[in-house]
């Protein structure tokens, strides 16, 4: 449903500067330091710090971290990584101002350096991953991720987002898993309780998913996914006037949203509530115009409501894009039946049929047609086509029966009358009347013939 699913997190660059401290930098590298000063050769010559090359690239790239020259940063560090080309904190600064500037792409590269030389560098390989899933993929974030979630096993951000990388992926069991890691490590999060609803719906466990976001709205009143996501639980577990209470309530604060409004008006539609449905139908429309979709729901509606004539000039609006689609033509032969047109409605379900011979219920609404518009002959053609295809029911044989009767073939609507009779089996009174008394007429007709 749209709004729901997106993942929502704060800037890629502010997690990356921000998670777990990693911004705060001190480039402090012990190999290099224990060169940093040099003692004076002559006691009597006041000491004075000696200043090592390396450690000079380090002071730099330190100074324009701090001011966020992360430009000067790079050019610095990469001139000490070719001298120091193991320094896997080296690497993982240099990812850190890759960052800085947003090329993604060397960012990566640094850090990927960083946990081959230093794979327990827990803050490189959260990195690594948030780069990986933002600019690469969900599913390539994983094994990053997974890593920085064991190395900070008490810290909740690396499993939300290890748990959100597999949700992306398709593995929700495996997300909810890592999503109440997280809450025990910080419940009061409402943002982990609404990814655990958001992957227990994905599992289709509605009411562990409905549990998660009143938990979320316990939390935080003011998350309208968490309203959202709480009526999709309802919906699914058919407690649909709640759902719409949630429905109602998260409009009101996200009002632009098309996607929710449809929501409402089928499930206003679902409890004939129609004026209602036509009014969420509205409001879904108003933003981006009718689409084929809300169309379809508002002629059901007026279907429901017997406003015939107002759902077919509906669907032929639909015909207009899809001038060859059978169901629709179907449709509106049908509708057409209800209002008795039966020569408007021929030519709708004809046309249905020419286009897609395969489904039986426009050949049923034709025999109809025929049969209440005294075409009994066709009736009876249309009825053998479709003996062929499926086993005639009691209630098709007594159509049979009438249609041979009203044609005045006694001999076949005794017949049929008889084969009504033996399929009902009692269970329709007033046509099992109708038929004893037809058969009774027609023997007693045809013995007098003789």
């Amino acid at each position: 449903m749209t709004g729901f699913f997106s993942v929502r997190h704060s800037s890629l660059c502010s997690l990356l500067l921000c998670a777990l401290g990693v911004g705060v930098l001190t480039l402090s590298f012990p190999v290099l330091r224990a060169h940093a000063q040099a003692p004076a050769k002559n006691k009597n010559v006041t000491r004075t710090r000696a200043t090592h090359p390396l450690q000079e690239l380090l002071d730099r790239a330190e100074k324009a971290i701090a001011e966020e020259n992360f430009a000067v940063a790079v050019e610095a560090l990469e001139k000490f990584i070719v001298s120091e080309p193991n320094d896997a904190f080296a690497h993982f600064h240099l990812g850190y101002a890759y960052t800085g500037l947003k090329d993604w792409q060397k960012a990566a590269t640094a850090y990927r350096r960083a946990v081959e030389l230093k794979p327990d560098l827990a803050a490189a390989q959260l990195n690594l991953g948030l780069i990986l899933y933002e600019h690469e993929s969900p599913a390539a974030s994983i094994e990053p991720l997974r890593k920085a979630a064991e190395l900070l096993a008490n810290e909740a951000r690396p499993h939300f987002l290890l748990g959100t990388a597999l949700e992306r992926s398709g593995k929700p069991a495996e997300a909810i898993a890592h999503y109440r890691a997280a809450a025990s490590l910080d419940p009061r999060d409402p943002d982990t309780q609404l990814a655990i609803g958001r992957a227990l719906l994905l599992t289709e466990d509605f009411a562990q998913a409905e549990a998660a976001f009143r938990q979320t709205l316990a939390l935080d009143q003011q998350k309208p996914g968490a309203r959202l996501g709480l009526a999709q639980s309802l919906i699914a577990q058919k407690k649909y006037p709640a759902a719409a209470t949630e429905l109602d309530a998260y409009l009101a604060a996200s009002p632009t949203d098309t996607t929710a409004w449809m929501q409402l008006a089928t499930l206003r539609f679902e409890t004939e509530a129609y004026d209602e449905a036509l009014a969420a139908l509205d409001r879904a429309e108003a933003a981006t115009g009718p689409t084929a979709e809300s169309l379809r729901l508002r002629a059901d509606i007026f279907q429901r409501q017997r406003r015939f004539d107002d759902a077919i000039a509906v669907l032929r609006r639909i015909l207009e894009q899809s001038p060859q689609d059978a169901g629709l033509h179907a449709r509106i032969g049908r509708l057409l039946l209800e209002k008795r047109d039966f020569p408007a409605a021929e030519t709708e379900l004809i046309k249905s049929l020419q286009l897609d011979p395969a489904p039986l219920d426009p050949l049923r609404d034709l025999i109809s047609v025929y049969y209440l518009g005294e075409k009994y002959d066709a009736a009876l053609r249309l009825m053998d086509r479709l003996a062929a295809r499926e086993t005639p029911t009691a209630f098709s044989w007594f159509i049979r029966a009438t249609c041979y009767d009203k044609l005045m073939q006694k001999v076949e609507a005794i017949a049929a009358y008889e084969k009504f009779l033996e399929l009902d089996q009692g269970q329709s009174h007033d046509r099992g009347i109708q038929a004893r008394a037809r058969i009774r007429t027609l023997k007693r007709e045809l013995e007098q013939k003789r």
